[in-house]
């Protein structure tokens, strides 16, 4: 059994459910990073509104330069810390 796809799968789930129930409320870093970190951003964005899409575009740039330099410094830990959160929350 693939473990890593099994996880990838359940989170893609999730996160697509995640997505479809809160609509555009969503703590868009939070959700962002979550999605990110899963690699499964274009899966999910494939399914929701253009509104959505567009809402969280420039998020997504900003994320993606973040991510790729690391620099978890003050409030990105806790943004990390509730990704991690959401995404592990039923294990």
């Amino acid at each position: 059994v693939d473990v890593d796809r099994k996880v990838r799968e359940e989170l893609i789930d999730r996160l697509v459910l995640y997505v479809d129930s809160k609509g555009t409320n969503v703590r868009d870093d939070v959700l962002l990073v979550a999605l990110e970190y899963s690699g499964c951003l274009g899966i999910v964005f494939g399914g929701c509104s253009s509104v959505f899409y567009e809402k969280l575009k420039n998020k997504l740039i900003s994320l993606r330069k973040w991510l790729k330099s690391r620099h978890f410094i003050g409030e990105d830990y806790c943004v990390m810390y509730e990704a991690m959160r959401f995404m592990f929350k039923d294990r």
